[in-house]
């Protein structure tokens, strides 16, 4: 390396220069991060009261209904955040 690395040892002894490898032509990527401080863009943020809010009594109704079956079926209530299906870059995975 202190004679001008690899490629200067190969134009040294005349030797023809083995082509890079693809690997380390191409180049990597990661997934954009967005970071949404007020939520606007993430539909299962708090926005408020949903089932209490209302005053239709048939439509509480229905909502209460719902959320009991969901529980019993073992779901989940709430939607996923955005920030919950972020994978950090190079963290295991390889991005084409």
């Amino acid at each position: 390396m202190k004679n001008g690395g690899r490629r200067a040892m190969y134009q040294l002894m005349e030797m023809p220069e083995p082509p890079t490898p693809e690997r380390l032509t191409k180049k990597k990527s990661a997934p954009k991060l967005v970071i949404d401080r007020t939520g606007e863009t993430d539909s299962a943020r708090y926005t408020g009261l949903k089932i209490s809010a209302s005053l239709d009594d048939e439509s509480m109704g229905k909502a209460l209904e719902e959320a009991a079956k969901k529980a019993r079926e073992g779901k989940s209530l709430r939607k996923r955040l955005v920030e919950e299906d972020y994978v950090l870059p190079y963290a295991g995975k390889y991005y084409p």
